[in-house]
């Protein structure tokens, strides 16, 4: 984000030039290449995005510009089914690699998330009326009380509610989260839910994270400059 000094706010994404791929002839991976897009928004904002800090603006900058520069389903730029790994490549310019969970371990997550990586997962589709995909979903983290308490010594936590689930316990379908820690010696994944202002846990064990999500994505949100 450039301040111009002016009240309005110049922010560059990277849009994907060529995707990577393997030479013919060398047989050495070609990196994929990304082409900046830069976007000027006004610094007086009324965006759904805002940090803890109520002095920040950088959060809703960000979703102003992002909204003006990629559009979306009525005004939302992440409405769109299964950007959320684009939206990453857009704001790193680094690309995002998509793992099916159930052949990731916890140790390979943990590292991703201790080489800071932002990970998310995205939770499988059900029966609902309205929505364009309607994909069963039985696995029982979707039904109330279904996700498995996680019982450390001497006193579990509670399991997050609130009223952004559908129900305490549940996770939402076709909805996505991001990973806010890993604990590898209780086996379990501590999620959040980008809707809750409260930001609490949502803590899974890793063999129901194995299976109660469709797909992670791993993105490296270090400095591109500092990129090894």
């Amino acid at each position: 984000i450039k301040d111009n000094g002016d009240g309005t706010y110049t922010v560059t994404f990277y849009d994907l030039k060529s995707v990577a791929f393997v030479h013919p002839l060398t047989g050495q991976m070609v990196p994929a290449e990304y082409t900046p897009r830069t976007v000027t928004v006004q610094g007086e904002l009324h965006a759904a995005a805002r940090s803890d800090d109520g002095e920040e603006k950088w959060p809703g900058i960000i979703e102003k510009a992002y909204a003006e520069a990629y559009g979306g389903q009525g005004g939302d730029p992440f409405a769109k089914r299964d950007n959320l790994g684009e939206a990453m490549e857009r704001l790193t310019g680094m690309p995002s690699t998509n793992i099916d969970p159930t052949r990731l371990s916890i140790d390979q997550l943990d590292k991703y998330m201790s080489d800071h990586y932002a990970v998310t997962v995205r939770a499988f589709d059900k029966p609902v009326t309205g929505l364009p995909h309607e994909v069963p979903t039985t696995h029982p983290a979707y039904s109330p009380g279904g996700l498995t308490p996680f019982n450390p010594d001497p006193a579990p936590p509670p399991l997050v509610g609130g009223p952004h689930y559908t129900s305490n316990e549940q996770l939402r379908p076709w909805h996505e989260y991001y990973v806010h820690k890993v604990d590898r010696e209780a086996g379990v994944v501590v999620l959040n839910n980008v809707w809750d202002n409260g930001r609490e846990d949502i803590k899974i064990p890793f063999d129901q994270f194995q299976t109660a999500f469709e797909s992670v994505k791993v993105n490296p949100i270090y400095a591109r400059d500092a990129a090894p």
